[in-house]
């Protein structure tokens, strides 16, 4: 019993810890919320890498367009997942950029 309650107590701890962390994206100062039109996706010479010294995207650019369905197909590690995350602003693009609806992601309140 007592090892239970003390690995509980850990894991509170290490939550409370998450908790208090500041987050590294934030809205930029005059974003706006998204304005949903069409839906369409488009990366511009997006580049990203998690570690300078390895990039993991480099200069990808496509168009999603609105009713389409795009299957992201490539080898581990090629930065499949990585583009959802981007989307999705868990990480900020190096270089180049992402719009929905011809807005820059980057423009727009993280809260939808």
């Amino acid at each position: 019993m007592y090892k239970q309650i003390s690995y509980s107590l850990m894991d509170a701890e290490r939550l409370l810890e998450l908790f208090q962390t500041k987050p590294t994206i934030v809205d930029a100062p005059g974003a706006k919320p998204l304005k949903l039109g069409d839906g369409v996706v488009r990366f511009d010479n997006v580049s990203f890498a998690y570690d300078e010294r390895k990039p993991t995207l480099t200069d990808v650019s496509f168009v999603v367009p609105s009713g389409k369905t795009v299957a992201l197909v490539g080898e581990t590690g090629g930065g499949k997942s990585t583009i959802l995350k981007l989307i999705d602003r868990f990480y900020e693009v190096t270089s180049g950029s992402i719009s929905i609806d011809g807005q820059d992601i980057r423009q727009v309140t993280l809260d939808r």
